[in-house]
């Protein structure tokens, strides 16, 4: 039996609903980080903490979606259905720096669609 990583009442709790959010995104308020906030895209199974509110940041996810969308086709790849995707938007850096990974939940592991040793990365984001 396959335990939920976070659990249903927590969620509850710090769910926010915003006027201002793109179709399709639910805005959380993360419980033990101080209320941190991030967003979860349940049809393209992406989170991110980046301000997705913000026209740049979301244009510049999109562009990096498209992007891994195309080296995914390319590269014959189906991502598990147990997996989901985490993006992190640079806006200070130019041009604008894109960091992911994604997470397959039922074998807890991380990977990233280039050849990346987190081992010897600086952090999980495989820099």
């Amino acid at each position: 039996m396959n335990t939920p990583i976070v659990s249903s009442i927590n969620l509850r709790l710090y769910l926010h609903r915003s006027s201002s959010l793109p179709l399709g995104w639910i805005e959380f308020q993360h419980p033990l980080f101080k209320g941190q906030t991030y967003y979860y895209h349940p049809g393209l199974r992406i989170v991110t903490e980046s301000d997705i509110e913000s026209p740049i940041v979301l244009d510049i996810l999109r562009s990096a979606l498209a992007i891994l969308e195309g080296r995914l086709i390319e590269r014959n790849i189906t991502l598990p259905q147990s997996s989901e995707g985490s993006f992190e938007i640079d806006v200070s850096q130019h041009p604008p720096l894109v960091k992911y990974y994604f997470v397959d939940h039922s074998t807890r592991t991380e990977f990233w669609l280039e050849p990346t040793d987190p081992m010897t990365s600086k952090d999980r984001w495989g820099n």
